[in-house]
């Protein structure tokens, strides 16, 4: 996961991410495929005591699934050859993070994301939930 986030005011800012999934993951026990999330949210950043802040967010995106074939689908009329289809899905999202400046300008953030996939008819939820931590620098003014 990678992410950019940039405070306009005090309190609110806005926020770009994507993750993706490093190894590829076996859908219904016989289908290869990697998903691929990215949004861009408003952020609201509360102030707490002892160098924390807690960031909330929500937004929109999109996710990217790659299936992987067993074999090579070839275009006879171009040459081009895949041995993977793809397809995109727009979703809603969510999320939020405890952040704590624990040297200088260096953070670390647990935190919890929720999408909602809209017409994600290959999987049988619309429900996606990340959990997971960054660490980070801040840049300007703290």
């Amino acid at each position: 996961m990678a992410s950019v986030q940039s405070m306009l005011t005090d309190r609110l800012g806005v926020n770009v991410e994507g993750a993706f999934r490093y190894n590829d993951g076996l859908y219904n026990g016989f289908q290869k495929f990697r998903p691929i999330l990215y949004d861009a949210n408003a952020v609201y950043q509360s102030k707490l005591p002892h160098k924390m802040k807690l960031d909330l967010m929500a937004g929109i995106g999109g996710e990217t699934l790659i299936f992987y074939n067993e074999y090579i689908n070839c275009n006879n009329s171009t040459g081009a050859c895949r041995s993977f289809t793809n397809d995109t899905h727009f979703l809603l999202h969510g999320g939020g993070g405890l952040r704590y400046d624990f040297w200088r300008r260096f953070f670390i953030r647990p935190e919890a994301h929720y999408n909602y996939v809209i017409d994600n008819f290959e999987f049988h939820s619309h429900n996606l939930f990340r959990v997971g931590a960054s660490i980070g620098y801040t840049f300007g003014s703290n």
